[in-house]
């Protein structure tokens, strides 16, 4: 393979960027990156970092154009991870933030340097073919900066989506608490309210819902419990399977569709034929009536 075929095929790799010093290896001469810099076939978008003609211009290209700028190696991190991750509440930053070594220079415009001599090799990813953090560091790092509640948003929606174990996020923790290392608070509270065996419901409603339903002292109940009735299965939102009282959570997105609407009333006749009593529950539901509604099918049961 010759220099233009590997450099290309690297290109391909990296959304349409190459290095000077990659190009270099590959085998090509300066003179050639300087004559295609002069015919526009390539265009430089960093200092030694260029882009190929043809290649779109995009968001994964600007972070990781920023990674190959850095003489060090260096991950995306912190807001800029958590973007890269789609994790909910993610923080918004016009800069790409990188974490390095403690030796990583950090005047490149537009870019902020996190030095750290605590980067774990199991703290480091790829995604989309950009060397980030992990979920689990990605959270902690971003914890000082949301807080509590926003960073328990952020480690639920990552348990729902299968990017994140707790028992992972727990090691990262671990590994990062040492003296001087600050802003550690949040993720400390968030583990303490996520116990082994703990489920992450399947939307944040859900997870309100059971905070409202232990702070008003009632049993908890099961969630997402499955129930065969009438030859169908059904999985309901959060269920007291021994007195037959579901509770479903009625949010616009899942249920904002005419086939939703008309599947939800079959399965609720088909469960009150079987015995069982279904509460709808949506956002706007006042917790006095939530206690109301619930306490009373569950004293109706007892009696």
């Amino acid at each position: 393979m010759d220099a233009d075929r590997r450099i290309n095929h690297l290109a391909r790799r990296q959304h349409g960027l190459v290095t000077r010093q990659q190009v270099l290896e590959a085998g090509a001469h300066r003179r050639s990156i300087d004559r295609k810099l002069a015919n526009g076939l390539w265009t430089p978008v960093r200092r030694g970092v260029f882009v190929v003609e043809g290649s779109p211009r995009t968001w994964d290209q600007s972070v990781l154009s920023a990674c190959l700028a850095v003489a060090a190696p260096v991950v995306v991190s912190h807001s800029t991870a958590a973007q890269l991750w789609q994790l909910a509440k993610a923080p918004g930053s016009d800069a790409v933030h990188l974490l390095g070594p403690t030796s990583t220079s950090a005047s490149r415009a537009g870019v902020v340097v996190h030095r750290t001599n605590q980067l774990h090799p199991v703290d480091r990813s790829r995604r989309r073919g950009i060397p980030v953090t992990s979920v689990a560091r990605t959270i902690v790092d971003n914890a000082s900066s949301l807080g509590a509640s926003a960073t328990g948003t952020m480690v639920d929606d990552a348990l729902r989506r299968r990017l994140l174990q707790i028992e992972h996020l727990r090691a990262c923790f671990a590994r990062l608490t040492a003296p001087g290392r600050g802003g550690l608070g949040p993720v400390r509270q968030t583990l303490a309210e996520r116990l082994p065996g703990y489920d992450p419901g399947e939307s944040d409603l859900e997870l309100r819902t059971l905070h409202v339903i232990r702070r008003l002292g009632l049993p908890v109940p099961v969630q997402q419990h499955r129930v065969q009735v009438g030859g169908r299965r059904f999985r309901l939102d959060l269920a007291y399977p021994a007195s037959r009282i579901g509770i479903e959570l009625d949010g616009w997105d899942p249920h904002g569709t005419r086939s939703a609407f008309d599947g939800d009333r079959v399965r609720d006749a088909l469960l009150l034929v079987d015995g069982w009593r279904i509460a709808h529950f949506t956002s706007a539901t006042p917790e006095d009536t939530m206690h109301s509604i619930l306490g009373s099918l569950l004293d109706a049961q007892a009696a």
